[in-house]
């Protein structure tokens, strides 16, 4: 955008500072009407900010792959939610300089799913690609930006939260005052691992959508299996990919599942809740899939009659009727009743370059996905006021209106699951935080399923064989069980980040939680009590968190408590009750 230029009559900067932070505003007058493609600030003549002594950049936008930590330290930092397992990571980058670290980050949320740096260094703020029409006489308003001034890179997704906290873009209550349901502590089992090893020739989801395999039955079976080798059967069900024919969005369950409402009964009967796995941006038109969808009217303006799949139009004014209608087939006693979603695939969020939109003054981009998600959670509580929905998202806009952030499956080093965590721990640190069990390969089960029982729900993936091929032994799955079961009683909490592998949990009651090494933890139970467990036989000395302690239950090899720790060798797999004085 340039003033004098096309049909911009004026332009204007506005800086409001505070002791923190401060914020940048931008807008331009319209002499007539126009369309915004892209605005980028501090861009002329395809020369962006001058920055030849910047020595590092940070990008929290998680990716997997050997290039991972090379990308979260790009020199041109960008989050961009197709390139990204958050929709959205924090809309925060950093830039490092000689004298310290900026961070700059979006206090609104932009109708675009980009933003960031190009490599001339203009700040992508907004993309609505000429979707929204600024009228003769009125004034285009882009995001605003928000400049934070962290201690370092890490800092800067903290300082950022802060930032939008004071400016009211963002809120939290801290969620041991939420008042959430117990269940959403418990551990899950998600099928996905198992039906992919055992029914697809490679493991991406959409290869082999209808194996004749993958039924009810094998559900039952799987279930029945991981309850028996746990030894622990509160756990969470998720129904994976491949309960429904390939993308339908309505949904309805596959003929393979014809009895899908039974299957979920007797999953309840035995003491588990279900979530089933859903797409929610896209919907197949062929085999009678999206019927509903296309009746409702929240497919995309001139989607063809015989087009094959097509977007889901959330900013069809239809949506919030078609959201009702969904939730009550998935939650509603005369439907699946079903306990929540495992919403999947965020990465396909449209982008607004090609898209077609029925109201897109509604918001596009990333205001698209927080629609669907307050349209369809609202729906979805109404139903089922303890419903949950599990989504993948780290920034500070969107905390609050789902309930736990799956951290999503990474492929090359567990070290990519901690910062995740770590990124999220920061930007939304009053909300639930869901370890992926996927990929799991048998030499990261140790290191990853420790640490997760505190920072979060962790998921088991892999009961049958790992990913690779190796046999997940029973009595690896004996060690998680009872892990699973000290997990599900833990207090409510907000994780910090220690070092690799060392967490502490946080409430308002003090420390509720830590780990140690790597290799144990301490966790409280709520009952004014707690608990030591560790993954491998190990002298350690664990912090008692305040408690008084008298002795051990049952008392490990070595044991001595003083200054508040208690040293001894702790043997794997073994449940230590701290006893108090009372």
């Amino acid at each position: 955008i340039s003033a004098g230029a096309g049909p911009w009559a004026e332009e204007r900067i506005t800086i409001k500072p505070t002791e923190e932070f401060f914020v940048l505003g931008y807008s331009a007058q319209a002499r007539e009407a126009a369309r915004v493609c892209e605005c980028r600030l501090f861009y002329r003549d395809s020369c962006g900010m001058l920055l030849r002594n910047m020595y590092q950049g940070f990008n929290p936008s998680p990716l997997h792959g050997k290039n991972a930590l090379e990308d979260l330290y790009s020199l041109t930092p960008t989050v961009d939610t197709a390139n990204s397992y958050y929709t959205p990571a924090p809309l925060n980058v950093g830039i490092g300089m000689p004298g310290g670290w900026v961070g700059i980050g979006m206090v609104d949320l932009p109708n675009g799913t980009t933003f960031g740096f190009n490599n001339t260094w203009g700040l992508l703020v907004d993309e609505p690609w000429g979707h929204i029409v600024t009228p003769a006489g009125g004034e285009y308003t882009a995001p605003r930006v928000v400049f934070t001034f962290p201690s370092d890179e890490w800092d800067g997704i903290a300082a950022y939260r802060t930032a939008l906290l004071n400016l009211g873009t963002a809120a939290t209550v801290p969620i041991e005052e939420k008042g959430l349901p117990d269940w959403w502590k418990r551990p899950m089992y998600c099928t996905y691992g198992d039906q992919i090893l055992e029914h697809q020739p490679y493991w991406l989801t959409d290869w082999y959508w209808g194996s004749p395999n993958f039924t009810s039955d094998w559900v039952r079976d799987a279930v029945s299996g991981v309850e028996k080798r746990l030894g622990y059967k509160e756990f969470t069900v998720i129904i994976d990919a491949f309960w429904m024919d390939k993308w339908d969005a309505d949904p309805t369950p596959s003929s393979r599942f014809p009895d899908m409402r039974k299957l979920i009964d007797w999953l309840h009967e035995r003491g588990h809740k279900v979530l089933l796995w859903y797409f929610p941006f896209e919907t197949c038109l062929e085999n009678g899939c999206g019927e509903d969808a296309r009746r409702f009217g929240v497919l995309p303006p001139e989607t063809p009659p015989d087009a094959k799949n097509a977007p889901i139009d959330v900013t069809s004014p239809n949506f919030p009727a078609y959201a009702a209608y969904v939730a009550e087939r998935l939650f509603g006693s005369d439907g699946l009743d079903a306990d929540g979603l495992k919403i999947d695939f965020l990465a396909q969020l449209r982008h607004p370059r090609g898209a077609s939109y029925q109201n897109p003054d509604a918001g596009i981009g990333i205001k698209e996905g927080l629609r669907w998600l307050k349209i369809f959670g609202e729906a979805a509580r109404s139903i089922k006021p303890d419903v949950h929905l599990n989504w993948s998202a780290a920034d500070p806009h969107f905390e609050g209106f789902f309930n736990s952030n799956r951290t999503h499956d990474t492929h090359f080093t567990p070290e990519e699951f901690e910062r995740r965590v770590r990124i999220a721990s920061l930007a939304a640190p009053n909300g639930m935080i869901n370890f992926d069990g996927c990929l799991m390969r048998p030499e990261w089960f140790d290191s990853c399923y420790l640490p997760a029982a505190l920072y979060g729900t962790p998921s088991l993936y892999y009961s049958r064989r790992f990913h690779g091929g190796k046999e997940v032994e029973d009595e690896q799955l004996q060690v998680l069980g009872r892990l699973f079961e000290i997990c599900a009683r833990r207090e409510w909490g907000r994780v910090r980040y220690l070092s690799p592998g060392c967490w502490r949990l946080e409430n308002g009651n003090g420390i509720a939680g830590e780990t140690v090494d790597g290799k144990t933890l301490i966790l409280k139970d709520g009952r004014l009590s707690a608990t030591i467990f560790s993954m491998e036989d190990a002298v350690l000395s664990v912090p008692l968190l305040g408690l008084d302690a008298k002795g051990i239950d049952p008392v490990p090899h070595g044991l001595k408590i003083e200054d508040g720790t208690a040293t001894a060798l702790w043997k794997r797999g073994k449940a230590y009750k701290v006893l108090l004085n009372r």
